[in-house]
């Protein structure tokens, strides 16, 4: 299977409609749900989908406010993507799935698996290099101000993305890392509530979570597997992607 051969769908919600690329083929017993990062789209798991395989369903989601799904003027909270990310995939997938989220994406994971947002039907998470974690927010915050560090976002980011950059997408991603959000941040408490089989994959040079916070996550949730990717940077799934898809395999 590679990239190029996966269906594009858009999926109406009441938020708007919801890209995604879909493979699930005929008797595929789990699939596998992708979110990626902060102004990431879909193109993210490119490099990754040849290593998967055949027999599973791979669900490519452009999450609310990114790539080619709607971006409404709204407040973009974990709980409206965990939401706007189950309605798509009620709508895509008849069987039990598996939740992937890198950096943001794995803090829309985090969050909808601890509150039970993402149904009946998952059976498993993975963690990759997550965002999200309250304690390294608190630790940010010991040497800035929050202000500071917004600024310090939004100036990383707009370098990052220079032939994007737009007054909408510009909305979407101060609504996400605004202040407001700070209360879906998670701890102990949060994370101890997460049923759900997990993995916590990090890349060991990551240089924009520190792989500390892995340990964190993986104290937290009860019964997670921690696994690290050397080289892997802060994308595993791009930088090591043959790796990434064994890591997946564990699900079976």
């Amino acid at each position: 299977m590679m990239f190029e051969d996966l269906d594009s769908k858009m999926v109406e919600t009441r938020y708007g409609q919801i890209h995604a690329l879909v493979h699930i083929p005929l008797g595929a017993k789990l699939s596998f749900v992708f979110l990626h990062g902060l102004r990431a789209d879909v193109r993210s798991w490119k490099r990754l989908i040849p290593y998967l395989g055949d027999g599973i369903g791979i669900v490519l989601i452009d999450m609310l406010g990114h790539g080619e799904s709607d971006a409404p003027h709204i407040d973009y909270t974990p709980e409206v993507q965990a939401s706007a990310v189950l309605e798509v995939v009620s709508k895509l997938v008849s069987g039990s799935y598996v939740v992937v989220g890198n950096s943001y994406g794995g803090w829309i994971t985090a969050y909808g698996a601890a509150t039970g947002a993402f149904g009946k039907n998952i059976s498993g998470i993975v963690l990759e290099d997550a965002a999200g974690l309250r304690e390294e927010m608190e630790d940010t915050l010991k040497s800035m101000s929050y202000d500071e560090f917004y600024s310090m976002q939004m100036k990383k980011i707009s370098m990052l993305n220079r032939n994007e950059v737009g007054e909408g997408h510009d909305y979407v991603v101060s609504s996400i890392i605004g202040i407001g959000n700070t209360k879906y941040l998670l701890g102990s408490k949060e994370l101890g509530r997460i049923k759900d089989r997990c993995i916590v994959i990090w890349g060991t040079d990551d240089k924009i979570i520190d792989k500390k916070y892995a340990y964190a996550f993986g104290k937290y949730i009860n019964g997670s597997e921690l696994v690290f990717i050397d080289g892997g940077g802060h994308v595993p799934h791009f930088l090591r992607p043959s790796e990434f898809a064994q890591a997946l395999k564990r699900f079976g």
